[in-house]
């Protein structure tokens, strides 16, 4: 329970570290390159407590999966709206079904 404490206080910091940063106007690299950091220094202080950082982690990744999909279906949907012609169409959809087909997804 006491590092979770931490953690909730740790991540207070951090936003108010990222926050300091946005006044500046820095630049969005700064910002990942800063994150990166945290979070590899996050990782050696915590490593005990992955576990309660862990569902918190496997819900990102899970949301980010649920995106993904939409944006992909829905980006070939309009790729292929905006094709002027049926042979064009044809050659490129018969492009993209064979990746598809092969995929294990």
């Amino acid at each position: 329970m006491n590092s979770v404490i931490i953690g909730l206080f740790i991540t207070l910091v951090v936003f108010g570290l990222f926050y300091y940063i946005q006044k500046k106007h820095k630049s969005f690299g700064m910002f990942v390159f800063l994150s990166m950091i945290l979070g590899v220094l996050a990782g050696i202080f915590f490593k005990d407590s992955v576990i309660v950082f862990g569902s918190i982690g496997q819900v990102y990744v899970h949301l980010i999966k649920m995106l993904v999909v939409p944006l992909v279906f829905t980006t070939l949907i309009t790729s292929l709206i905006s094709i002027k012609g049926h042979i064009q169409l044809k050659r490129i959809g018969l492009k993209m079904l064979k990746p598809m087909i092969k995929s294990p997804i």
